[in-house]
């Protein structure tokens, strides 16, 4: 158990440290390292890495972040979960300027 636990926080570890360098070889290393572990949690991680490559490197050498607006379709999609279907865009529109008044600050109250 000890084992599985240090593997783990290694693998945290490793993977924090390629966005902290921004370094694309960091990143080849971490697939390489853990593309075969055991824990199929993190075999399967590498395996998505893989698969989405150039998203991957773009993250991790960009500036830019698209965390606001993830952040924002979370809320939306929260939303309308929580209306259970009934999300028409004039009641889901109203719905979203009563919940948040900053999240769509542009949009015409009238």
């Amino acid at each position: 158990m000890a084992r599985l636990c240090r593997e783990i926080q290694d693998c945290i570890n490793d993977f924090r440290e390629i966005f902290d360098r921004k370094s694309i070889s960091l990143l080849n290393e971490f697939i390489n390292k853990y593309k075969k572990s055991n824990i199929r949690s993190i075999s399967g991680f590498t395996g998505g890495l893989t698969k989405d490559r150039k998203a991957v490197e773009n993250s991790v050498t960009s500036q830019y972040s698209n965390g606001f607006v993830e952040g924002n379709n979370n809320r939306l999609k929260l939303i309308k979960r929580q209306m259970y279907g009934r999300a028409k865009l004039p009641l889901l529109k109203a719905k979203i300027i009563m919940k948040n008044d900053i999240f769509l600050p542009c949009v015409n109250r009238n």
